[in-house]
């Protein structure tokens, strides 16, 4: 989880949208259930500023929202560490209230970026 908030959230918040948590489920001993002994189940929230920001921001394209810099890389090693320890993935599409913080979004342009070194 912290891997998770170190690597993904600066990248996220530079594209524009609003990482809000990540959540590992936990199941308290009264409550009756049980969690798998094999895995484990995080949860992680993030507003975008619609279905056009979110489809901008996938793996393939994220790129052209914020450049190819240090924090494009630590978001690329997050991904793929997410890739290599990932059983299931299932998105969920919920709406709700901006509040004061809403995500913003600027499609990228049709440019290609590359790091200076």
């Amino acid at each position: 989880i912290e891997v998770g908030v170190r690597q993904s959230w600066p990248f996220l918040e530079k594209i524009g949208a609003r990482p809000v948590g990540i959540w590992q489920e936990f199941y308290p001993a009264e409550s009756g259930f049980q969690g798998s002994p094999e895995h484990d189940v995080v949860f992680m929230l993030v507003r975008y500023a619609g279905f056009k920001h979110w489809i901008a921001a996938q793996p393939a394209e994220i790129v052209r929202l914020g450049g190819d810099g240090n924090d494009y890389e630590a978001y690329r090693g997050w991904l793929g560490l997410q890739d290599s320890d990932t059983l299931e993935r299932k998105v969920v599409f919920l709406q709700g209230h901006m509040y004061n913080s809403p995500p913003k979004f600027m499609p990228g342009l049709r440019e290609e970026y590359r790091q200076l070194k």
